[in-house]
């Protein structure tokens, strides 16, 4: 790169309220502005005068600034320029109801802000009294400031050109542009970023022929061994910025097939929004190509072969769609089950509990629901079976399903171990 072109200003403040596109917005500035730094909620975890230690030439995202309004009226004054980042308020406020577990800001904010509200208050309403509240103490703050615009979520490819103008910005426009067509940390109501409708989803038109054999492109995939050993246990969570989610994926691949890492990524993609169509379209391509398909559900791992389950149910056809969610539903219940063991401890089988339980058949739950007959309940076999009736025209979902069924059947966990007092429970 060649020698850098100061910026107008020491520093660009980008106030907002959150869940109006901030991290688009920084994004927008990495790729095309090369005169100045820029980040997204970078000194988050620094406290005190640390915490607005920003270096010169830096342009910062992050809606908590307006938090520190007063200490960053008092170290940058007039000498920073500051961007009130602004989306249409009552959108702003649907997308913050859906993010209220702890640590999101509307948690603080019904929480702790607030103190006595009922347990289960109108989030929407909260959130919209969050956001009016932020953007009230950004406009007092910005009434005497030197040096401020404002862009608009609604209106962001032509305000940010604004903007880059504005600070004396260097580089490509064209990237910055690029940039707002693929908005990043897009809030849903599940973890998917853009769960369709089944009215609205496409027929799934494959990229290549189930019945041509496979670009050699996808056969090298399949092939290649990543480097690293691989390790039963995976420490994945959400990172911030889609990058970082590719990274730290990768560790779960490690000796692991190329192909599998690729549709990993591609259920990163589809998971934060980013170009929905081409992305389902590769991920359906390589799952339902017979080959593919069964070499997936073979060497995915069961954590990763139910993200791609949890893809079809959010993405696919609804025939596609059901029979995944099924399988996932499956695999999710044996998971809260073994999660609820680790919480009350493992005790030991008890056979006289056993035999009361047998002799007392039936024997009941909840709701009408009577427990499981452990010597001979057809539940389980017969769900199986269910499964597979539905499924049987679809090879990588019947095949997903014998891989869950073989690690349920293999594998530590609940139905395992009722399997030891039944003869056929699978």
């Amino acid at each position: 790169m060649s020698a850098r072109v100061e910026g107008r200003f020491e520093q660009v403040f980008v106030l907002c309220t959150g869940r109006c596109g901030s991290l688009t917005f920084a994004h927008a500035c990495e790729r095309s502005i090369d005169n100045y730094t820029s980040g997204h909620e970078t000194r988050l975890a620094q406290a005190g005068a640390q915490r607005l230690a920003y270096a010169p030439g830096h342009i910062e995202v992050d809606n908590r600034l307006s938090f520190f309004l007063g200490r960053l009226h008092e170290r940058f004054g007039d000498a920073a320029c500051y961007v009130h980042l602004q989306r249409d308020r009552h959108a702003t406020a649907r997308s913050y109801a859906r993010r209220r577990a702890l640590g999101f800001l509307l948690h603080a904010w019904t929480r702790g802000v607030y103190v006595g509200l009922d347990d289960r208050p109108d989030f929407e309403a909260m959130a919209l009294d969050l956001v009016d509240t932020v953007n009230g103490n950004i406009r007092h703050f910005l009434r005497d400031k030197a040096h401020h615009l404002k862009v608009h979520l609604e209106n962001a490819t032509e305000d940010f050109r604004r903007f880059r103008e504005r600070i004396g910005a260097v580089g490509a426009e064209a990237l910055g542009d690029d940039a707002w067509t693929r908005p990043l940390n897009a809030s849903m109501a599940t973890s998917a970023a853009a769960v369709m409708p089944p009215a609205d989803r496409p027929r799934v038109v494959p990229a290549f022929a189930a019945n041509k054999p496979l670009p050699d492109g996808v056969r090298a995939l399949m092939a290649q061994r990543l480097a690293g050993h691989s390790s039963p246990i995976s420490v994945t969570g959400r990172e911030r910025s889609l990058d970082a989610q590719l990274e730290a994926i990768r560790a779960d691949f490690d000796g692991a097939s190329a192909l599998c890492l690729r549709v990993a990524e591609l259920v990163v993609h589809l998971r934060r929004g980013v170009d929905l169509d081409a992305t389902r379209g590769a991920l359906f391509a390589l799952t339902l190509h017979p080959e593919t398909g069964d070499f997936l559900a073979r060497e995915l791992s069961l954590r990763w072969l139910v993200s791609v389950l949890d893809s079809y149910a959010d993405h696919a056809p609804l025939g596609h769609a059901a029979g995944a969610l099924g399988l996932s539903v499956l695999v999710n219940a044996v998971k809260l089950a073994e999660t609820e063991r680790l919480i009350v401890g493992d005790p030991a089988h008890d056979e006289s509990r056993r035999a009361q339980l047998a002799a007392r058949f039936p024997t009941p739950l909840f709701g009408g629901v009577n427990a499981f007959r452990l010597e001979s309940g057809d539940m389980v076999r017969n769900l199986f079976e269910r499964l597979e009736t539905v499924l049987q025209d679809e090879p990588f979902l019947i095949a997903a399903c014998e891989r869950v069924r073989r690690e349920l059947r293999e594998q530590p966990n609940l139905l395992s171990r009722l399997s030891v007092y039944h003869p056929a429970l699978f």
